[in-house]
């Protein structure tokens, strides 16, 4: 069939004029209209247009109107019997792959979403994945894969969250491998086999986990295959990025952004280098992007003023990250600007956005201090959240909880304590009706805003209410902690740690010390696998010990807690003196106003704080020195 196409393709040249001008014939006679055309008086019409380029322009409107309409009808007819509807799937699959180069942003799965939310909410390092994916049957399948997960799982050599984690992962890399696979159909079927090639020996690299040969297969062969180069590039990266093999997938990016300087790709490469934390690098690129994104956004501001808003929120959290606030604030007032101007033409589609620029702004605000500032940008945000959620409850209330706490810890800082107990109220109660459609999504929520409503009590120094919500959350953070162990233990033993710190100060020392020892052992436990992570915090919970001992004269118990948490805040001081200089400096202070250390600790800790004067704990340290001194 393809070859007889071919070959008397001007017998489609004549067939389809023809075939237009007998639709136009028959359209006329079934309307009862083809006598009127006969007997029309042309040159009336012609007289009508005195001026020849409107004759020409109408005249070509006309003709362009049918044509367009009969050859679509016609084209489509003809697209159906040359493909079946499996081909075409794969061709329209293709099709978005190879033409589909200068969409904004690139596809976000619902398992990529999933994944990341994953990833964010575990406290599980993406880089071990790779090594994970590497030991797993790809090859084999999804069902054999799926089994060797659960295998590991039923093994204990996985906890439940790290399976959980892996079934998504897989999930995502068997839909590249389907990716890939309709790729390499289409490319046999169209006569491009040399190519399909590559992608086969990609194919197979990705399904044994080796990112490494991925990357130079396609750089073994770029100078060869020149037309279909940026493809093999970009299906590489698709497959190493999938693998979490981040330096190969580095690589292939900075390789594309040579190959082909487009604005997708540059956004692209940047975003990815900042995922890796490497700023300065994706600084770089997104200045580039912004400066051909404000090229084209005036003449096209349609299409271009929404991605440069995108890049300019970006761009200003890599500068929060850098505490570059300054440069911060002004890319998240100028994404502001294009987006309130963006939703006044569109609200439903910019309006979300303009609310979580304004979430971004009012939090860089609370981090410089500027906290009227800050509270009028989350006031806004509600506001515009709240107005959304009346259209659609589902996606927005999450956004209304969410700005509601970031609201009430604002006002919490600023001793404005009714009006934050009232916002967390809100919240609470908006978690415990989204948590009662969805527990394991909400839940921890629910946990998390009891602790922050029993800590504003606890201010207000009413200890009962105080009590009844940290008990509560401990009740819903044991049960979380039963199914997802690493994940909620560690709020287990925050928990603890509050509501030991509130007996204490209520003289319930049996109770108090009960709280601190077990979350002394829940830290111990996940110190062994992750002592970066949970050192400090083993730390903190064995000074609070040593201080309860103290106040219960038990002196050799306490004074056995002070130097083991003195040790490990002096070790953290001095592998990271900018994180841990407050801690170490507080903590030596401890020893010698409670253990009558040596005054000698308070003359390092002044030399520590002195550094740091601008900070308002180091100014309050310092002050307690001058009066133990």
């Amino acid at each position: 069939m393809k070859e007889f196409i071919k070959k008397h393709k001007w017998l489609l040249g004549l067939f389809i004029p023809v075939l237009i001008l007998l639709g136009v014939i028959t359209y006329l006679y079934c309307t009862n209209r083809l006598g009127y055309l006969l007997s029309f008086k042309w040159s009336s019409f012609k007289g009508s247009l005195t001026k020849l380029e409107a004759w020409l322009l109408s005249g070509s409107l006309i003709s362009a109107f049918i044509s367009g309409v009969f050859t679509n009808m016609f084209s489509s007819f003809l697209y159906n019997i040359l493909f079946p509807s499996k081909e075409k799937q794969i061709l329209k699959n293709t099709e978005t792959i190879i033409d589909g180069q200068d969409s904004i942003l690139e596809t976000v799965t619902e398992s990529n979403k999933k994944l990341d939310q994953l990833i964010k909410n575990s406290n599980i390092d993406p880089r071990d994945i790779e090594q994970y994916l590497k030991n797993l049957p790809i090859k084999n399948g999804k069902g054999e894969t799926s089994a060797r997960i659960d295998e590991w799982y039923q093994a204990r050599k996985i906890s439940i969250e790290i399976k959980e984690l892996l079934l998504v992962v897989t999930k995502v890399v068997f839909e590249q491998n389907e990716d890939l696979t309709n790729t390499i159909t289409l490319l046999k079927s169209t006569g491009k086999t040399d190519f399909a090639r590559v992608l086969e020996n990609i194919q197979k690299h990705f399904q044994e986990g080796d990112a490494e040969k991925i990357k130079l297969e396609y750089f073994s062969r770029k100078e060869k295959i020149e037309k279909e180069n940026i493809l093999i590039l970009k299906q590489s990266i698709k497959a190493t990025k999938a693998l979490f093999a981040f330096q190969q997938t580095l690589d292939l990016y900075k390789e594309l952004i040579v190959v082909e300087p487009i604005l997708v790709n540059y956004f692209n490469t940047a975003y990815f280098l900042q995922k890796l934390n490497c700023f300065d690098e994706a600084a770089k690129l997104y200045q580039k992007t912004l400066t051909i994104y404000r090229e084209h956004a005036q003449e096209n501001p349609r299409t271009y003023l929404p991605a440069l808003a995108l890049t300019l929120n970006n761009f200003a959290v890599l500068h929060s990250d850098k505490n570059e606030f300054s440069q911060a604030q002004e890319k998240y007032e100028e994404a502001l600007k294009i987006y309130r101007n963006l939703a006044q033409e569109n609200p439903k589609m910019y309006l979300s956005d303009a609310a979580k620029t304004l979430n971004n702004l009012a939090v860089l605000h609370s981090v410089k201090n500027e906290f009227p500032q800050a509270q009028e940008k989350y006031e806004e945000a509600l506001k515009i959240y709240r107005d959304l959620t009346q259209e659609n409850p589902r996606t927005y209330l999450p956004d209304v909880v969410m700005t509601l706490i970031n609201l009430a810890n604002l006002q919490k800082i600023k001793n404005e304590f009714p009006q934050a107990q009232e916002k967390y109220e809100m919240a609470l109660t908006i978690y415990r009706e989204l948590a009662q459609e969805n527990s394991g999504t909400y839940l921890p929520d629910v946990a998390r805003t009891l602790n922050n409503l029993a800590v504003l009590h606890w201010d207000k120094n009413e200890f009962s209410p105080a009590k009844e919500e940290f008990e509560e959350a401990l009740k819903i953070q044991r049960e979380l902690a039963q199914e997802n162990p690493k994940t909620y233990l560690p709020d287990v033993a925050m928990t603890l740690n509050n509501l030991a710190i509130l007996q204490k100060d209520k003289n319930e020392f049996p109770q108090a010390q009960e709280k601190y020892e077990e979350a002394l052992k829940i830290y111990r436990d996940l110190a062994q696998e992750n002592p970066k992570t949970y050192l400090p915090d083993m730390a903190m919970t064995l000074n609070n010990l040593a201080i309860l001992y103290s106040e219960k004269n038990e002196f050799p118990q306490a004074k056995e807690k002070y130097e083991e948490a003195l040790k490990i805040y002096r070790d953290l001081y001095q592998e990271n003196p900018q994180v841990y200089k407050i801690d170490y400096a507080r903590t030596l202070i401890t020893g010698v106003y409670l253990f009558k250390k040596d005054k000698n600790y308070l003359k390092i800790a002044k030399g520590i704080l002195e550094r740091y004067q601008e900070v308002y704990k180091a100014q309050e340290l310092l002050e307690r020195i001058s009066d133990l001194e």
